[in-house]
């Protein structure tokens, strides 16, 4: 709307009554009910912001009217992108997008990028994300570079009765051969696929488990966590976990809370097994009343909405902000009480409404739970959750019974040999001053030495190898040296004392990205009885660099 303002003004030579405005804009479907009050808003909000002149009912253009026209033509979002880099050798494995940074990313977090499953070990305040490969894929979401697709309700439904079809056949058949079969022929996926998801059904039956399909509701309490399998699709399921979040924030129950297309996750202040579950919710959540539920669905909209980002791109697409500023933490949140009583926070709950939130879907659940026209089952898992809620567990809690296998920690230890035993180096000896150019790693012996002088005094140079030589012939000459010489040079000997101490391996260990000497020397003391322990070390030294980075300049 402020837009097309700005428009109808820049096509005017002079001045733009008000009324005029309104009529204009009324012949657009989506303005044909406005409000003079309405329109009165984002006028004057135009006019602080310099956009347009007023002189009482009569509107005009002013400086700054077309260039705020010009430079928000496209209402598409700019995004900051996020690199996501390869622990093991370095090396960039994809993109991601600001919405799913703010609103997904956490360190520990499983997604897909191009086809493989990635863990997230830390993420820089320069916006790298570093991750190491898992294999975990029935664990992972998937990551996305531009706007996050929603898992739509009515596919989420349809997975529902899936499962209830499954349920019921594995009543009728009681072995899974038969229904595996049959899903062979109706669905377009291999036996080995079906078969997986049958699988899956069988062993969740075999806890005890009632199955939960798309008109039964399964409350699932592990440990201190409670666990809702619903399906009702990722903007139905996010607004029900915020409604019953505030239901609990009130009682104090609550500590973190979790979502997907199929289940809602609470961490709570107390074991389950203290609480219960049937009263808790059958009561104090789907039991309260209409007004009670409607003010848990204005808490949620008015107060703890995540918005930011959707504000953001708003208050740029205003005008208000500069496109594509970088924004984080306190600076997101201080954006509701900056627009707090603007057309930009009034867009913002709109949008809210109409794309992020389903307010009605949920009343509509809890009618339905009510009047018994929707199941809800409770289930107590003791010593490992149920295999349905494992997903979601798995993502977002770190507990003992869900620790990867080893088999990853051993593929990440081996793509980071390979990935530094394929490096060429340049070897500079100490005695003779000779520099060996582009050495294999692969290629050196356990205790390499000068193919000139048979020195073992070797330093790996793996920046500016012709000044550290020309540095070091300076010193054996007897020149002087200026600090910044010095300082290579020490460095570099430093490195050859490593090197004729403990041969290749402190080759190796300086070759990893963010391992100087000093944290090498602290690495190689340990005398690693295997080989996957030393580089386990290594990958654990260079992430630990990553880490504090940040913190070198205080």
């Amino acid at each position: 709307m402020a837009h097309q303002v700005a428009g109808l003004l820049m096509d005017s030579e002079g001045s733009v009554p008000f009324a005029h405005i309104k009529q204009v804009l009324s012949r657009a479907f989506p303005y044909s009910g406005l409000e003079d009050a309405e329109l009165e808003k984002v006028v004057e909000f135009m006019r602080k912001m310099g956009y347009l002149r007023r002189d009482d009912q009569d509107l005009y253009r002013t400086s700054r009217t077309r260039l705020y026209y010009y430079e928000n033509l496209s209402m598409i979002p700019d995004e900051r992108r996020y690199p996501v880099i390869d622990l093991t050798n370095q090396q960039s494995v994809g993109i991601l997008g600001e919405e799913f940074m703010l609103t997904m990313a956490h360190v520990g977090l499983n997604f897909i990028v191009k086809g493989r499953v990635w863990q997230m070990k830390q993420i820089t305040d320069d916006g790298k994300v570093y991750v190491l490969p898992v294999n975990d894929p029935t664990a992972a979401i998937p990551g996305w570079d531009g706007q996050i697709l929603p898992v739509p309700g009515a596919l989420a439904v349809r997975v529902g009765e899936y499962r209830k079809q499954i349920d019921r056949l594995l009543d009728e058949h009681k072995t899974r051969a038969p229904v595996v079969e049959k899903f062979s022929r109706i669905w377009p996926a291999d036996p080995y696929g079906v078969r997986r998801v049958v699988e899956e059904i069988e062993t969740h039956r075999a806890t005890g488990a009632p199955v939960p399909t798309n008109d039964r509701v399964l409350i699932e309490g592990f440990d201190r966590y409670i666990i809702i399998h619903t399906h009702f699709g990722d903007v139905l399921n996010f607004t029900l976990g915020e409604v019953i979040e505030e239901l609990f924030r009130r009682q104090g129950l609550v500590r973190m809370w979790w979502w997907d297309s199929y289940r809602i996750l609470y961490e709570m202040t107390a074991d389950t097994a203290d609480l219960d579950l049937e009263d808790l919710f059958l009561k104090q959540v789907f039991g309260v009343d209409e007004p009670v539920l409607g003010g848990a669905c204005h808490g949620v909209l008015h107060r703890h909405f995540p918005w930011e980002l959707q504000m953001k791109q708003i208050a740029e697409r205003f005008g208000a902000l500069s496109r594509g500023r970088l924004m984080y933490g306190g600076a997101m949140k201080e954006l509701q009480i900056r627009f707090r009583l603007t057309p930009i926070y009034d867009e913002t709950i709109r949008e809210a409404q109409v794309e992020r939130a389903d307010f009605e879907g949920v009343k509509k659940i809890f009618k339905q739970i009510k009047e018994q026209n929707m199941e809800v089952r409770f289930f107590r898992s003791k010593d490992k959750p149920t295999p349905l809620a494992y997903h979601i567990l798995y993502r977002h809690v770190d507990i003992p019974e869900l620790i990867a296998p080893e088999n990853v920690a051993a593929d990440n230890m081996a793509r980071l040999r390979i990935s530094i035993e394929g490096r060429a180096i340049d070897l500079l000896c100490f005695e003779c001053a000779n520099l060996a150019n582009d050495i294999t790693i692969a290629g050196l012996p356990d205790h390499p030495s000068c193919p000139k002088c048979d020195s073992k005094l070797l330093a790996p140079v793996f920046w500016s190898s012709g000044y550290v030589t020309s540095v070091l012939h300076k010193k054996r000459n007897k020149a002087t040296l200026d600090e910044n010489e010095q300082k290579a040079l020490t460095r570099a000997r430093r490195s050859a004392d490593l090197v004729i101490a403990y041969g290749r391996r402190a080759v190796i260990a300086q070759s990893v990205y963010g391992i100087g000497p000093q944290t090498a020397s602290r690495v190689l003391s340990k005398m690693h009885e295997s080989d996957d322990e030393f580089y386990k070390d290594l990958l654990e030294a260079k992430l630990q660099f990553i880490t504090t980075r940040p913190y070198w300049n205080n």
